[in-house]
């Protein structure tokens, strides 16, 4: 089986080490000089390390939960050292450490993942395959919101949350056209902690709210189309359609309802499966790494990166 390591025992790379200690791999050791890493550690047997250097030489793989300011170190590091790698999203903060990771992992014949949970939630599943039913696109609208206490100190809402909800748009219908938006500095002057986003497709717009702030704790995206209308609930796993068209006689009708039946699944459990399974295969040579495949959203995370810091989100 598979050996990996976890790097980063917060709130998230502790999710990692639960999830994993239930999955089909040896769980070799979690790095963390938090003194609070240990009592994770002991609760799940698995030994720990200040240093994740130390871990290098026991693993084939590595799961990264460290702060975003410190992944391109850590990644690179990791993937020097020839191991497979899944780090949380965003892969950094500078596309130009992105695509120097992208880089070392395509030299290193390693496979370099990046951890974007929406695409293993089931909902996503089941809405690609409702979307060319709906016809025409009119609009869409998501939201992922919720106070957040304390909001994260290593990046704003943009590339920590509105992030995944522009991953599945990519997902589904590939490059838009453009991304305009604004955003709002109430809680710190560095990090925004809210935003709204409009990702501009050729022939329709979708709006992204995204915020810490916000009373309510929602993952949610309505699809608008012709034939029919979907709403999706990432959080709750529900799916429900509303199959009407868009006409003047029935604007104003009850519109019958139709709840999609998804079997429930924790996301974080099913996407480290992939990682594992994808990894196996390869090192089995059952089939070569894929670059396109494994590699992070570098065009998505380029373009949001580029709209925060050059103020083009205002």
């Amino acid at each position: 089986m598979l050996r990996v390591g976890v790097v980063g025992c917060g709130r998230w790379g502790e999710n990692h080490v639960r999830a994993l200690s239930t999955l089909p791999c040896v769980l070799t050791g979690v790095a963390d000089p938090a003194r609070e890493t240990q009592k994770v550690t002991d609760e799940y047997n698995v030994k720990r390390l200040i240093d994740y250097r130390e871990l290098l030489q026991e693993v084939d793989a590595m799961v990264i939960a460290v702060p975003t300011t410190s992944h391109f170190a850590v990644t690179l590091d990791c993937l020097n050292a020839r191991k497979h790698i899944l780090v949380e999203k965003p892969l950094t903060l500078s596309a130009v450490e992105s695509e120097e990771l992208v880089s070392v992992a395509t030299e290193k014949n390693v496979v370099l993942s990046e951890g974007y949970l929406f695409r293993f939630n089931p909902v996503v599943e089941k809405l690609s395959n409702i979307l060319p039913t709906l016809g025409k696109i009119h609009y869409i609208t998501s939201r992922y919101i919720g106070a957040t206490k304390p909001p994260r100190k290593d990046s704003g809402v943009v590339m920590n949350l509105a992030v995944h909800l522009i991953d599945i748009l990519y997902l589904f219908f590939g490059t838009p056209v453009g991304m305009t938006g604004s955003v709002s500095h109430v809680l710190d002057t560095e990090r925004e902690d809210s935003a709204l986003i409009t990702v501009q497709y050729e022939h329709f717009p979708a709006l992204v709210e995204a915020s810490c702030c916000h009373p309510e704790k929602m993952r949610d995206m309505w699809i608008i189309g012709e034939k029919a209308k979907v709403y999706a609930d990432f959080l709750l796993q529900k799916l429900v359609i509303y199959p009407f068209s868009t006409h003047h006689s029935t604007s104003h009708q009850l519109v019958i309802q139709e709840t999609v039946e998804i079997a429930r699944c924790e996301p974080l459990k099913i996407e480290l499966l992939y990682f594992l399974s994808y990894v196996e295969s390869c090192l089995q040579g059952k089939q070569r790494i894929n670059t396109n495949r494994s590699a992070p959203n570098i065009t998505m995370e380029k373009e949001l990166l580029g709209l925060v810091k050059e103020r083009r989100l205002s």
